[in-house]
């Protein structure tokens, strides 16, 4: 691991000379301009499929109810919500004199109306059982759900949710121009590649101290860092921990990490042989050295996982602590299992079948970490007979072969609360009753969650839902459907003098308009 780590930094390095060879500096110029380098192309500003993560993100829309950096629900749009004492009308208070980008009013009718379309069509809306979306007065919004349904406000500070005027969609429900209420409104953008936001005069809140801002949208991790190391970038995002070594070293640069609620997890298919054995997975639990991976691979930037939930959320249940790394007992799990080398050539057989110990693993190259993190995963399942086939493919690829559960694990990165309560990964991910498999646990079901996970939704009391949800992980960590490995921290990297900038737990916004540029 030393070795690929110093490999790594003589890459970077070569890789920054070259580029000061061929490109010109551009610093951004006082108030004017920021240039901030995204990691993950814009395909779409669509949040019908998938545009809402970056209109919320990059201040261009907004939510009714946003989400502080603990992730807590806060006043946005709206000012207030409340729930009558059937637990299914709730009553929404919206904010006054705010104004889309076209500068028409924001009022309870046009919201109703976005909000209808969102619910009926947007895929991770269609999960909450809405009967009908109305309103009072101008400023007063109602929602009626089904039955009772406690995380609505959560879903409502959900990107998908993101509040854009109906006059941004043709009469095809398509999406034409993007007008929304935020800080700083679209001007120009080019599919995958650069968009360009202008400071909104017209804002209800405090004003962006930028008066424009380029995004540019960058995939490879080793092309973002000679950006913001020659001073072309503003700020630069998810860099890979390996990249640290580089950047501590300019004077230039500050590094911020931010803890976030994303999670390092082995994925496992429930259905067959091996994981379709709890011993099985359990073993997987403790063949794994988290301490070495954070240490060695992540350079002390990642936190390894216990539960499901890192420490930092505010549901978390911090009683479970991550698996001791200990090959005798993972080995003995196996053996129990009925796996033994029976012909001595280093690979584990059925007892009963003779069937070799042979598994898929997949892995992509999105998140640069992550191949050689399988890698070792690879190494260490090795040691304990197993015969790993180890096969990186591109993150579509992956989402195909889980759909057809043509792979025995993946390992990937998990956003785990882009809808600020466990309601929705829990029901995406690991309810048996989903019509689909979410990315977790892949044929494996539990009667007892299930039922806990119902019981989430219609629980009203604050405390009583964290005790459900608690319940609900210590189950998954027992039965360990999946194997999680590490929390996230996300290394983002801005210029000197550039203040103000910081992640967010849940991914959920940037606030472009309070970032400013410390004048000299």
């Amino acid at each position: 691991m030393c070795r690929r780590k110093l490999i790594f930094a003589l890459i970077s390095f070569l890789t920054f000379i070259v580029f000061l060879l061929k490109a010109e500096i551009a610093l951004g110029s006082g108030e004017e301009k920021l240039i901030f380098v995204a990691a993950w192309p814009i395909k779409t500003f669509d949040p019908s499929k998938g545009g809402g993560y970056s209109l919320v993100r990059y201040s261009i829309a907004e939510t009714l109810i946003g989400v502080d950096q603990n992730g807590k629900l806060i006043p946005l749009l709206a000012t207030s919500w409340n729930v009558g004492k059937d637990g299914k009308t709730w009553t929404i208070k919206l904010r006054e004199n705010v104004k889309y980008h076209d500068g028409q009013k924001l009022n309870a009718l046009k919201v109703a109306s976005h909000l209808k379309r969102a619910f009926e069509t947007f895929d991770n809306l269609k999960v909450v059982p809405i009967e009908d979306i109305g309103y009072e007065d101008d400023l007063t919004l109602t929602i009626k759900t089904k039955v009772p349904f406690s995380p609505l406000p959560a879903y409502l500070a959900f990107h998908e949710a993101a509040i854009l005027s109906p006059d941004s969609f043709n009469e095809k429900g398509e999406l034409t121009r993007v007008i929304g209420t935020g800080p700083y409104k679209l001007v120009s953008w080019e599919p995958l590649r650069d968009a360009i936001l202008q400071r909104f005069e017209e804002y209800w809140g405090s004003k962006g101290k930028f008066k424009e801002i380029v995004l540019k949208s960058i995939s490879e991790p080793q092309s973002r860092i000679p950006l913001i190391l020659s001073g072309e970038a503003d700020i630069a995002q998810l860099l890979p921990p390996q990249s640290l070594i580089l950047l501590e070293k300019s004077q230039d640069i500050e590094i911020i990490k931010t803890p976030i609620a994303r999670i390092r997890v082995l994925q496992l298919n429930c259905l067959k042989k091996p994981f379709n054995d709890k011993r099985m997975r359990l073993a997987l639990q403790y063949a794994i050295d988290r301490e070495s991976i954070d240490r060695e691979l992540l350079n002390n930037s990642g936190v390894p996982a216990g539960g499901l939930f890192p420490p930092n959320l505010i549901w978390a249940n911090e009683s479970l602590k991550p698996y001791p790394y200990d090959l005798q007992r993972a080995m003995a799990l196996i053996k129990e299992a009925g796996w033994e080398d029976l012909d001595k050539d280093g690979i584990l057989e059925d007892v009963k079948t003779g069937e070799k110990l042979k598994i898929k693993l997949y892995t992509y190259p999105e998140r640069a970490e992550l191949p050689p993190l399988a890698e070792i995963i690879q190494q260490e399942l090795s040691k304990l007979g197993f015969s790993v086939d180890l096969q990186v493919v591109s993150v579509g690829t992956i989402s195909d072969i889980w759909k057809r559960g043509d792979f025995d694990a993946i390992l990937m990165g998990r956003g785990l609360f882009f809808v600020p309560d466990p309601d929705f990964i829990f029901m995406t991910d690991y309810y048996s009753g989903r019509k689909e498999f979410g990315w977790g646990a892949y044929g494996w079901k539990n009667e007892d969650l299930d039922r806990l996970l119902e019981l989430g939704r219609k629980t009203s009391d604050p405390n009583e839902r964290l005790k459900i949800y608690k319940e609900a992980q210590r189950i998954i960590y027992e039965e360990s459907p999946v194997i999680p490995i590490d929390y996230y921290v996300n290394i983002d990297a801005i210029r000197k003098g550039i203040k103000n900038y910081k992640g967010h737990v849940n991914e959920y916004c940037y606030f472009l308009e309070k970032i400013y540029r410390e004048k000299r």
